[in-house]
């Protein structure tokens, strides 16, 4: 089965490793720049805190593993544009 990952899904993880490189980050409660996140933003918005100086909060559900570890993680865009065909599809 392959399902679609949203931008904006939330996931546990159990393995060693943060899966940074594949476009999720730990839900730790960080802030982000809205200009660099602006998609993710347009999904949770100030769900999880003010709005301050062009940057939204990141939901924290902490607690760690007994390493450190974050363990849960939410999706944000991946490093390259979202193209849209809806409406002018190109037809191949």
């Amino acid at each position: 089965m392959n399902a679609a990952i949203l931008v904006g899904e939330i996931r546990y993880f159990a393995g060693k490793k943060i899966p940074t490189a594949y476009g999720w980050l730990p839900c730790d409660g960080r802030y982000l720049k809205i200009e660099d996140y602006s998609l993710l933003y347009s999904v949770i918005g100030d769900i999880y805190g003010e709005v301050k100086e062009g940057m939204f909060r990141l939901p924290d559900m902490r607690p760690e593993d007994s390493e450190g570890r974050k363990m849960s993680f939410i999706k944000v865009p991946e490093p390259f544009p979202i193209i849209s065909f809806i409406g002018n599809h190109p037809g191949y």
